[in-house]
């Protein structure tokens, strides 16, 4: 296998990870999007200065294409920076809010004395993550986390902090200006909330999936992705027993993660262009800009001083805002919903609440 390949297999097989997007296997190499009843689904598209342009991964000889190609940090195309990162978090945010949402549906659902009635075949398998809230968990408590979850955007994000030189993650539930925008949520269900995000992801605090990383050239992309295969590789139970849903070449991922540095030298050279195998050497850039809705959403602001583990959404976004690549991981929550991402992230994540 030639280095080149081995770069287009790992970014490959990090996009179709939720079976949500496809990458062809011919030259085109063009990312689609995979929906229930559409095999072939429809390719993934960015808005640029010069029009809408199809997306592919490093490795493509399609000349009509903008090239997502995450190894260039500081030096791609910010509008491609933003779907990579962003189209990952999206989805790792909904199905963890699927998840928390069937959970808490099983636990009003099942309690008590007629609760055995109503018992479905997944629900002991959400039991383990109910603990000590089964009591208290009513069809009010899966209501309300409704209304905190209608945007899996700013609902959950990885992000790099540059002046850490960590990445991190963030959760809306453990934001205090959250709880200030939300008063009619009930004191007791945050708890609840909280307490099911950290058994479902396997951790006693928001921080303990903090990562520094090794490389020295693709520390953005090293953190998020070893942070995004910690995430899935808990996630994969409750997905298949909960949602139906398996989490697919894990390992393989895990083995091209040894190999980021060696692969950031084959692709270095080749951000944004229309041809991306290695003896190009002076590929063209691609000026791709976001619609303005999702710039908003997706800018970073300056770092405050006060930047510490669960702050909310908006000063996570912050503390990207020094570093030379930002992973565009923790968006502005200007909106509650998910209306300002491009219309096939949308119909991804649509597809996933209602079980894809």
């Amino acid at each position: 296998m030639t280095k080149d390949e081995n770069v287009t297999n790992f970014l490959g097989g990090l996009i179709e990870l939720t079976g949500m997007n496809r990458v062809d296997g011919d030259s085109n190499k063009y990312i689609r999007v995979v929906s229930s009843g559409d095999t072939d689904g429809s390719i993934e598209s960015i808005r640029t200065s010069e029009g809408e342009r199809k997306l592919a991964i490093y490795g493509s000889t399609a000349t009509d294409a903008a090239i997502v190609n995450p190894f260039v940090e500081g030096n791609s195309d910010s509008a491609l920076d933003n779907w990579f990162y962003g189209s990952q978090n999206c989805q790792v945010s909904a199905l963890i809010i699927l998840l928390m949402t069937k959970i808490l549906e099983s636990a009003a659902r099942t309690r008590g004395k007629n609760g055995k009635k109503n018992e479905e075949p997944t629900d002991k398998f959400c039991a383990p993550y109910i603990g000590r809230h089964a009591i208290g968990i009513t069809q009010k408590s899966v209501d309300e986390f409704k209304s905190l979850s209608e945007s899996s955007r700013t609902f959950f994000s990885i992000f790099y902090k540059s002046r850490e030189r960590v990445g991190k993650i963030n959760c809306s539930l453990f934001s205090p200006s959250n709880k200030t925008d939300h008063p009619n949520i009930r004191v007791n269900s945050w708890e609840v909330f909280q307490d099911i995000f950290l058994r479902l992801l396997g951790i006693k605090n928001i921080n303990d999936l903090d990562y520094k990383p090794d490389s020295p050239n693709v520390p953005v992309l090293e953190s998020f992705v070893s942070i995004l295969i910690r995430i899935y590789d808990q996630l994969k139970g409750p997905m298949e027993n909960i949602l139906g849903r398996k989490i697919n070449g894990l390992d393989a991922l895990k083995e091209h993660m040894k190999h980021l540095d060696e692969y950031y030298q084959t692709a270095k050279w080749c951000a944004s262009s229309t041809v991306t195998t290695t003896e190009v050497t002076a590929p063209a850039a691609v000026s791709g800009t976001l619609p303005p809705a999702v710039q908003a959403n997706l800018g970073p602001q300056p770092v405050t001083a006060s930047d510490t583990a669960g702050l909310p959404p908006t000063v996570a976004a912050n503390m990207m805002a020094s570093s030379p690549v930002q992973c565009q991981a923790a968006p502005t929550p200007v909106s509650v919903s998910d209306a300002g991402l491009p219309p096939t992230v949308q119909a991804n994540l649509a597809a996933l609440r209602n079980g894809f």
